[in-house]
């Protein structure tokens, strides 16, 4: 394969990065009105169901990565005790 044909693995990744810091300049601001609404009271964030369901994917989706973090350094204490 010549090398001019290979996309290395940053390249692929640009139009990923583009699109999440477009996205996070607007969640940002979207937060930021939906917290002057409330007056400062993060509960706005928990009151529709919609909500609700996206939080509790983003608390599993974090907890899923520590807890497969923590997993994966057991298993490296374990074998370095076997060994």
């Amino acid at each position: 394969m010549a090398t001019e044909e290979r996309e290395t693995v940053s390249e692929r990744r640009r139009p990923a990065r583009v699109l999440a810091t477009v996205i996070a300049q607007m969640m940002e601001t979207s937060l930021g009105q939906s917290l002057l609404m409330s007056q400062g009271s993060p509960i706005i964030l928990f009151t529709r169901p919609i909500s609700a369901v996206f939080m509790g994917l983003a608390i599993l989706s974090i907890g899923r990565g520590i807890w497969i973090e923590a997993r994966s350094k057991a298993l490296e204490v374990a074998e370095e005790d076997v060994d």
